[in-house]
């Protein structure tokens, strides 16, 4: 077993989690309180799942041993990082410990996150799961278990991977949003390289969930996400959100830029949302 205190390095949770500043319409007309509610719901939701998503696969590259990176993202030395290679599967725990540290993305953590994978994160055949142990971003609790397995290349030679989580987050507020979802990340760019600064992925798939209000919703990609690491948003891709009595969401990530500007489309009627 080793034991290494070191930072963390992760690019993966602002994907959506700005959606609460949201600043802009086209017209004068603004989304409703409960459009707005649903949206910051799920950019939690996606902002949480994307930020451990990169803490496996950057504790991942070099067999699980280094950081792909080689840099850190973490200050304060939050992550004790611990490896058991002697278990089966074998397993990473990434301690944040039982009070809150201030991590460098600005956000508090507290708690553990909890790996265990069954071979090299680039092999075909890989399986990683994901668990989380009272575990705390800024004071909302975290629970989810995800399971990403590598299926091997595409007929490009991309490696593609499925990826199925489940799980609730406790907001501070007492609302407890939860969740499943089953996703494909295709690896399209990045793959053949040591650094993290030029991955690239293409991430397709559906979430189920409900928020503390009891609202169910259904997430569904029309077009497939576009997500550079180096970029805090998706660059490009549709998604839909379905609810039952209520019109559709559909939001539009651009055409490629990253400029964190995406359009939201209610009732035939377009509003501009600035994520920054």
């Amino acid at each position: 077993m080793k034991t290494i205190k070191k930072p963390l390095f992760s690019f993966g949770i602002f994907s959506l989690a700005a959606f609460s500043l949201i600043t802009g319409c086209q017209k004068k007309e603004k989304l409703p309180q409960s459009e707005r509610d649903l949206l910051i719901s799920a950019a939690f939701m996606e902002a949480a799942v994307q930020d451990l998503k990169s803490m496996a696969d950057e504790a991942a590259a070099g067999n699980f041993v280094t950081f792909k990176s080689g840099q850190a993202f973490f200050s304060g030395n939050c992550a004790t990082i611990t490896w058991d290679t002697t278990s089966t599967p074998k397993v990473i725990t990434i301690d944040f410990g039982p009070v809150n540290c201030l991590c460098a993305d600005g956000r508090y953590r507290r708690g553990k996150v909890i790996i265990t994978y069954t071979g090299p994160y680039a092999a075909d055949g890989t399986t990683i799961t994901i668990q989380t142990q009272d575990y705390f971003v800024n004071d909302n609790q975290v629970i989810v278990t995800k399971t990403i397995q590598n299926l091997g290349p595409n007929p490009d030679g991309q490696p593609v991977f499925t990826v199925v989580a489940e799980g609730q987050i406790i907001r501070t507020t007492g609302q407890t949003l939860s969740w499943n979802s089953e996703r494909q990340r295709t690896w399209i760019a990045g793959y053949g390289t040591p650094e993290f600064t030029d991955d690239e992925y293409q991430i397709s798939g559906f979430v189920q969930g409900s928020t503390g209000q009891g609202l169910q919703f259904n997430i569904v990609t029309l077009s497939p996400l576009w997500r550079q690491l180096t970029c805090r948003w998706f660059k490009a891709g549709i998604l839909k959100i379905q609810r039952t009595g209520r019109p559709d969401l559909e939001i539009d990530y651009g055409n490629g830029t990253c400029d964190g500007i995406i359009q939201v489309t209610r009732n035939g009627q377009t509003y501009t949302i600035n994520l920054e």
